[in-house]
């Protein structure tokens, strides 16, 4: 016998059945598909969580900052080392400074990809603790 129910998850609805089946020394044994869906999507969180922190060590922090003297242009990307801020010389080139630039906003963003999957493991994390509860 299946019984269908669903949960909410992230905003996107998920539906389920928990099959019942009779066996012959247990009498009746329950297997829980959820509970092996959120395992699986806990290790797929991890697991994505794990990769973006492994190109976050590749791309650099900071920010860029303008620094005119007379009438040239010198770029700086600055950056917090504990409590020191640390600015760092990147050239007066427009195309070093470009690349750079990318490099910072795809770290914003893997950051705020963190931060959601973070949220999301949340919310899977307290799912599966109320179907343990139910089980």
């Amino acid at each position: 016998m299946a019984i269908y129910k669903h949960t909410q998850l992230s905003n996107k609805r998920i539906y389920f059945f928990i099959f019942v089946g009779y066996n012959n020394s247990n009498g009746v044994m329950k297997m829980n598909v959820l509970t092996a869906l959120l395992a699986k999507e806990e290790n797929r969180n991890d697991r994505m969580i794990s990769e973006y922190n492994r190109e976050l060590e590749h791309l650099p922090r900071g920010s860029i900052k303008v620094k005119k003297v007379k009438d040239k242009t010198y770029f700086y990307v600055s950056f917090r080392d504990g409590d020191k801020v640390i600015s760092k010389y990147v050239g007066k080139n427009e195309e070093s400074v470009a690349a750079l630039r990318e490099q910072l906003i795809r770290r914003k963003q893997i950051e705020e990809i963190i931060k959601k999957l973070k949220e999301e493991k949340a919310q899977i994390m307290k799912i599966a603790a109320g179907v343990k509860e139910r089980t």
